[in-house]
């Protein structure tokens, strides 16, 4: 990893232009080559643009900017490193090895540079293969390579700098890895992982994708990815995606549930009922599925099935406010008025808002409980043609009751949240 001496900004000695108050090193290839262009001796941008050049995967760009630093910083042992792997991409071992014994001459411990060391060990035994060592007529067991464990201890190492939240040095750590080993499936895996953390979809999906190229019984990366394309808005191919993870772990919960939100998303309710009994039938537990699913049948006017599913989710901590306020509807819908009451008003208590507060008032009228309608609408101190409505059936049960008094507040009420109906006026007018 970078230490703090090497992260210090170079001093030019022949800047072009003066860079008092630069600020953050640019990305992309083009936008650094022009700012090169101003500012040839500016070797942090050199650094850039070669690093750049390594992730694109020009491999002889990347080797001519790395060189072109080394003067300005030879005892930089990153940079001694990148160089090393540029030469290794293009075969010339001879030079990484001496670019990668003069990194470990200046730090013997720098991960790097012994991950490369090793990798250089290993393509010489498979040119070897079954040759012997022999000392004195015997032969010598060679060293095991220690590859995996180097690559292991980076990998937890951008671990931990993820969660000290130092995603960039992480990020670089295992892009460090994948130069080495361009198919390591666990570095770019952690990479489609940390870029999904940052909210990065793209750079997410670009690592995902790679790993379920290479791997094809891995269900949850293809999940992950879909996942990326989701939050890209790119259903189609997040819908592919999951239904591949389906295919390789029929059991994939996550896939499922996926599934169902790209129909949510569509409008598509028959595709997500399908998706979210089959969901269900994976994932009994699961709450929110289980409101959706009585959503689409309260909608579909599947009043019966409705409060069945609604009961089961009524106390999920996530979605147990909106059930109780659906289930009150279907309640009603059913003509179980006083049942209706109970869960509207414990979905107000809940999750005070107008329309629970029109659904109990319009419950309680179903039940003839007056007092509980009118406490209801009275929550409604707004003009709202709904809460008029109620108003003026309060105050014709009111009156049925030969209750005047309260029938006349209740027409008061109707008249001041809507003044167009003239029936409220004649009440008015005859009950004063």
């Amino acid at each position: 990893m970078r230490n703090a001496k090497n992260a210090k900004v170079v001093e030019l000695a022949i800047p072009r232009h003066a860079e008092k108050g630069r600020g953050p090193v640019p990305k992309g290839i083009e936008e650094l080559k022009r700012m090169l262009n101003e500012s040839p001796q500016d070797v942090d941008l050199r650094l850039a643009l070669a690093r750049e050049y390594q992730a694109a995967g020009m491999t002889a760009e990347a080797l001519d900017e790395f060189a072109l630093c080394l003067p300005a910083k030879p005892d930089d042992v990153d940079l001694l490193c990148d160089l090393a792997v540029c030469y290794l991409r293009q075969n010339g071992r001879a030079h990484t090895a001496v670019l990668t014994q003069q990194a470990l001459a200046r730090d013997p411990q720098h991960a790097f540079a012994l991950l490369i060391d090793e990798r250089i060990g290993l393509s010489a035994a498979s040119e070897d293969a079954g040759a012997q060592v022999l000392v004195a007529g015997v032969e010598v067991e060679q060293k095991q390579s220690k590859a995996r464990e180097r690559v292991e201890a980076m990998l937890a190492d951008s671990r931990r700098l993820s969660g000290e939240g130092n995603a960039e040095q992480a990020s670089a750590l295992l892009k460090r890895i994948l130069t080495v080993y361009p198919g390591d499936q666990a570095a770019a895996r952690e990479l489609g992982l940390l870029n999904a953390s940052q909210g990065n979809w793209r750079e997410a999906f670009r690592w995902f994708t790679e790993v379920r190229r290479q791997a094809p019984g891995d269900w949850e990366t293809r999940w992950r990815a879909a996942a990326a394309a989701w939050r890209m808005d790119e259903l189609d191919r997040a819908s592919a995606l999951a239904r591949e993870a389906l295919s390789v772990n029929p059991e994939a919960v996550e896939a499922a549930e996926l599934l169902a939100g790209v129909a949510f998303e569509r409008s598509s309710f028959e595709e997500a009922e399908f998706w979210l009994r089959r969901l269900l039938t994976l994932d009994g537990g699961n709450g929110r599925a289980r409101y959706r699913l009585a959503w689409i049948e309260l909608r579909s006017g599947r009043f019966r099935e409705t409060v069945e599913g609604l009961r089961g989710c009524a106390g999920d901590a996530e979605c147990g406010g909106d059930a109780l306020y659906h289930l009150g509807l279907a309640l009603t819908a059913l003509g179980e008025a006083e049942e209706a009451v109970g869960a509207l008003t414990r979905a107000w208590e809940a999750s005070p808002s107008d329309d629970a507060a029109l659904a109990l008032a319009q419950a309680a009228l179903m039940a003839g409980d007056l007092d509980r309608a009118a406490e209801a609408l009275a929550k409604l101190p707004g003009r709202d043609e709904d809460a008029a409505r109620l108003w003026h059936a309060l105050a014709a049960a009111r009156l049925e009751n030969g209750d005047a008094v309260a029938a006349k507040r209740a027409y008061g009420e109707a008249v001041r949240l809507d003044d167009r109906r003239a029936e409220g006026y004649f009440a008015l007018q005859s009950l004063s």
